[in-house]
């Protein structure tokens, strides 16, 4: 996010911390779409006049940047191996109160500083990212 916290940029490329005008102010794993299996939830970065949002799939028309694919729920069984794994923070896209284009809000700002909210997203954590990987089958010969 930019400096004046009006303006947000979304990458693949770990750029976003450019120690002049943008922050980094969230990191969080994710496959490329194309390697998305059947039980992710894609979505794609559209470029804005104003910055960059997520949507869902298909929503970034002629603006999309990218897209990108998390696993649409939790493995059940990851938070029993360590419960003590942080989460990353929610990610949501809305509007602050004088701003009349949509931000990505992190955490707490979904609660507290944005409003008519587009988009929530909860980024998984690496572990969950591992195990998020199809198996593999052995088959008995």
């Amino acid at each position: 996010r930019d400096s004046s916290g009006k303006t947000s940029r979304v990458s693949d490329r770990n750029d976003c911390n450019d120690g002049k005008s943008f922050v980094q102010v969230v990191h969080f794993a994710a496959n490329a779409a194309w390697a998305a299996s059947a039980d992710d939830k894609v979505y794609c970065v559209a470029a804005t006049g104003e910055g960059d949002v997520i949507r869902d799939q298909g929503k970034c028309s002629g603006n999309q940047k990218f897209e990108f694919a998390i696993p649409a729920q939790s493995p059940a069984d990851v938070t029993l191996l360590d419960p003590e794994i942080p989460q990353p923070p929610e990610v949501c896209v809305g509007f602050t109160k004088l701003a009349s284009n949509p931000i990505i809000g992190v955490g707490d700002e979904c609660k507290d500083k944005l409003q008519s909210i587009s988009l929530r997203l909860r980024p998984p954590s690496l572990l969950e990212m591992a195990f998020s990987v199809p198996q593999a089958s052995v088959e008995d010969s």
